[in-house]
């Protein structure tokens, strides 16, 4: 061990390769304290990544460090800055971003961030991380370091109006009809083959993503408004997969009746449904007019009840 910290649990060793640029990533995914308010637990995920000069920081070490501030009452602005300086001070590095996630409180998230970079640092060799690329970007400014705070609601998903349309969200572009081409010829067909395949997809895997946060989110927190908060988000998030669910078991009968040769068609009056609006809404059964009729007639039909 070559240095401790001035608050004598962080310890490191000699830097092993100092040659070259390299980039360690740690992630701390139980992190506690105390809210100086209420005295209740706050939980967090922390995320150290940087670029060793002389010393890396030992992880014993640091795993003692993280789980000293588990009895002690702290801002989540100040906790993360003060471990931000004690990293700083033990490392010197030539690059450094460190970032803390705490869980929702009283149905808020914060975000913390602190980031360093050595203004006589030039890397020896591309790192990929877009936090080291944009920051070089701005080596220049005056600024050697800079900490961001971002304070998130709760989470909801972005609608179709801010993902844009289905064909742009998965990078295809509109099909374009030949002249004299018959309406659901092969090309056509299989257009929207892609498009559903693609979607159908998308959604399966948006689907295992809810069940990973099911398990690794549902923690035991202490605040019943935060409980209620989580057990809400949860909530609002099984009825969006029980939608995608019905809407998986249209794609699937999309699909079929493209190998049928029935895509396409209105099932009421057999009338071409147009590519436009199936694009828009692959799954569409109907003609944009019978549509409207049945909404009408299922409108009319609730009024009398």
């Amino acid at each position: 061990m070559n240095q401790k910290s001035s608050n004598n649990l962080l310890e490191t060793f000699d830097n092993p390769n100092m040659e070259n640029d390299f980039i360690i990533k740690i992630k701390i995914p139980e992190f506690t304290c105390l809210c100086p308010m209420t005295g209740q637990p706050d939980f967090a995920k922390m995320y150290l990544e940087y670029v060793p000069e002389k010393y890396c920081v030992e992880l014993k070490s640091l795993k003692l460090y993280m789980a000293s501030y588990r009895e002690k009452g702290a801002y989540h602005e100040a906790v993360t800055g003060i471990i931000y300086g004690d990293l700083m001070e033990i490392l010197s590095p030539r690059y450094l971003h460190f970032k803390s996630k705490f869980n929702v409180r009283g149905g808020i998230y914060t975000d913390v961030e602190f980031i360093h970079r050595n203004p006589d640092w030039k890397p020896t060799n591309k790192i990929k991380r877009s936090g080291i690329d944009n920051y070089s970007q701005n080596q220049n400014s005056e600024y050697n370091f800079s900490s961001f705070i971002k304070i998130r609601l709760m989470p909801r998903k972005k609608t179709q109006k801010e993902y844009g349309s289905l064909l742009e969200q998965f990078g295809m572009k509109p099909y374009k009809q030949k002249a004299r081409e018959k309406y659901m010829s092969k090309l056509q067909q299989k257009h929207f083959r892609k498009l559903l395949l693609s979607w159908k997809e998308q959604l399966e895997i948006e689907a295992e993503e809810t069940v990973k946060h099911l398990k690794t989110d549902s923690n035991n927190l202490a605040d019943p408004n935060d409980r209620a908060t989580h057990e809400s988000e949860f909530g609002l998030e099984l009825r969006t997969r029980d939608r995608e669910r019905k809407l998986l078991r249209k794609i699937q009968v999309s699909l079929v009746k493209i190998d049928e040769g029935t895509y396409g068609y209105c099932e009421e009056t057999g009338e071409e449904i147009g590519l436009k609006r199936l694009e828009a809404r692959p799954v569409a059964t109907y003609t944009l007019e019978a549509q409207e009729r049945r909404e009408i007639t299922e409108k009319q039909f609730k009024d009398t009840r």
